[in-house]
């Protein structure tokens, strides 16, 4: 993945999207700024002029180091909801968020 310009990402890679509303989508990318390693998780919105999505400032970067730490901050976001009725065990995608 490098371009030979010791970047390992030239363009952010993304590893997943899903729609936040029918304006925005969420993107979760891997990226490099300045020399650290990134997962950029953030909104996109439409374009006006349709020509895509634009990445948003509602977003976090996050170096990979701190990966761990974010999974298990969600992972206790989850238990939290379910516990409370908001979540079920094997509930996946929601379009109302």
């Amino acid at each position: 993945m490098s371009n030979g310009s010791g970047s390992s990402f030239p363009e952010p890679e993304i590893l997943a999207r899903f729609p936040k509303n029918s304006v925005e989508e969420v993107r979760v990318c891997l990226s490099e700024y300045q020399g650290s390693f990134l997962i950029d998780t953030r909104v996109y919105y439409k374009d006006g002029k349709g020509l895509g999505y634009k990445p948003s400032k509602k977003g976090v970067a996050i170096r990979y180091s701190k990966l761990p730490a974010l999974l298990q901050a969600l992972e206790k976001a989850r238990a939290v909801l379910i516990e409370r009725g908001l979540l079920t065990e094997g509930e996946g995608d929601d379009d109302d968020t």
